[in-house]
């Protein structure tokens, strides 16, 4: 198998994801995308409260060039959390086809995890390397930069989110000139019951469309 997209098609990949606090989607649609910690730096925007965990700092700021994604959600990490949280549904091709994306068959944070080693983790084998048998929980992707919103192919809230953070994100969306290549097929719907698999049958036949 020779490229990226192949892999994808050949093992019925279409969605990846990334999960964050709802919090923080305001300010990631107000700025077109997901951002790694040095795009949020450079532009100024704070951090959240529950911040992505690196391992260590040292860690942390040898990777802050990356988005953290995956192939589906942590539902382990998703029931410890205590902040209303939200899947970002990502388009696999676009994300995965990013230059220097790499393919992590295990989580980042692990203290046996070097910065060295996760950087050399890029191309098709290393991705076929996390599909072999289907990715496990722990499985990452990271992104150089930035995931653009065209990327995005819906938002999954946790149960009772929605009615909270979705009236916020959907202004954001409306007044937000950096959201122009926004699909339109976009949906926005409320997960009932943590645990199914990802991509949870998306895109789900009832969902909210875009304003």
């Amino acid at each position: 198998m020779r490229t990226i997209s192949e892999a994808l098609l050949t093992n019925d990949v279409s969605y990846v994801c990334h999960l964050t606090p709802c919090e923080q989607l305001p300010s990631i649609f107000r700025h077109g995308g997901l951002l790694s910690l040095i795009e949020r730096r450079r532009r100024g925007i704070a951090e959240p409260s529950a911040q992505h965990y690196w391992g260590d700092d040292a860690k942390r700021e040898q990777l802050a060039d990356f988005v953290v994604c995956s192939f589906r959600p942590s539902w382990g990490m998703v029931r410890r959390h205590t902040h209303d949280l939200a899947i970002v549904v990502l388009d696999a091709a676009l994300v995965c086809c990013t230059p220097k994306t790499c393919f992590l068959t295990t989580n980042s944070a692990r203290a046996s995890v070097t910065a060295q080693w996760v950087r050399q983790q890029t191309g098709v084998y290393s991705l076929l390397g996390c599909l072999a048998g289907w990715p496990t929980d722990d499985a990452e992707i990271l992104v150089p930069s930035r995931v653009g919103v065209s990327s995005f192919r819906g938002l999954v809230f946790s149960y009772g989110a929605l009615s909270r953070w979705w009236p916020l994100v959907r202004d954001e969306i409306a007044r937000s000139t950096s959201n122009g290549a926004l699909s339109p097929s976009f949906k926005t719907f409320e997960n009932r019951g943590l645990g199914m698999a990802f991509p949870l049958d998306f895109p789900p036949a009832e969902g909210i469309p875009l304003p």
